[in-house]
Order: structure tokens, then C-alpha cells, then sequence
């Protein structure tokens, strides 16, 4: 069973624009996708 005090906030934005892609808590494994509008440079906070 995985312990919610170890979750992580997942934070991605699209650059330069800023414009935000997710904004969530996740478990601290496993994996994550986010949908992206453009190719490009992609801000990814963990």
C-alpha cells in the first residue's frame, strides 16, 4: 500500500508561453503522461 505522505506534486508547462499542462499529486512511483499542444521545451517540476 503506498503512503499518501510520500505522493509528489507533478507541475509541466509548455515554453515560452507558460502555459500550463498538469497540475497534480501522483504516487512517488510509477509513471506520468501529459498532452502536449507543440513540440518544444517542456518545464517538468517534481
Amino acid at each position: 500500500m503506498e503512503n499518501p505522505a510520500s505522493d509528489i506534486q507533478i507541475f509541466v508547462e509548455e515554453l515560452p508561453s507558460r502555459h500550463e499542462l498538469v497540475n497534480q499529486k501522483a504516487a512517488s512511483s510509477g509513471k506520468f503522461v501529459f498532452p502536449a499542444a507543440e513540440a518544444g521545451d517542456h518545464s517538468i517540476c517534481l
